[in-house]
């Protein structure tokens, strides 16, 4: 019956989803102890319980009025906006990445998170539709330079920051 193929490609879907959390999670040297809850349509039921790193980056919580993003933008230096979410499995992943880019580039360019959950207006600004995504502002400018959408390598970002400080 159509439901039943549904649930199977959904089922599939989310089999896939975890390979390559597992996949990429390994590549990074983390090995989260719960990655899903089930298989099935993704969702937000599966991410739940997964790991968090813990993270002293500003906004780290996630709880950033748009009065702070407009400071650090006006701060004069680059920005890198991790815009992400409590449910989504692989924005965990990208908390590693983040977090070493942070130390690559500290006191040379600033590194938010965002949760979208709690800032609705300004994911909404930006046209975020999927998380993870990472932006990068250059100095002093409210527009973003160049997006990262999905899980991105700490090479990529990074290569992308040097461009900026050297450009």
């Amino acid at each position: 019956t159509g439901s039943s193929k549904t649930r199977a490609r959904a089922t599939k879907h989310c089999f896939l989803a975890v390979l390559l959390v597992i996949a990429a999670t390994q590549s990074l040297g983390v090995l989260p102890d719960k990655v899903f809850l089930g298989f099935g349509a993704c969702g937000p039921r599966h991410h739940r319980d997964a790991k968090v790193p813990s993270t002293a980056r500003a906004g780290a919580a996630g709880n950033m009025p748009s009065s702070e993003f407009e400071a650090a933008i006006a701060a004069g230096m680059p920005l890198v906006v991790d815009f992400t979410s409590q449910w989504c499995g692989p924005c965990r992943l990208m908390h590693k990445v983040m977090d070493e880019v942070e130390e690559k580039f500290a006191g040379r360019v600033q590194v938010l998170t965002l949760r979208i959950d709690n800032n609705p207006d300004l994911a909404g600004n930006f046209g975020i539709r999927k998380v993870p995504t990472v932006m990068l502002f250059g100095a002093g400018s409210s527009e973003p330079v160049k997006t990262f959408i999905g899980l991105a390598t700490g090479e990529k970002i990074s290569s992308a920051i040097e461009q900026q400080l050297l450009g």
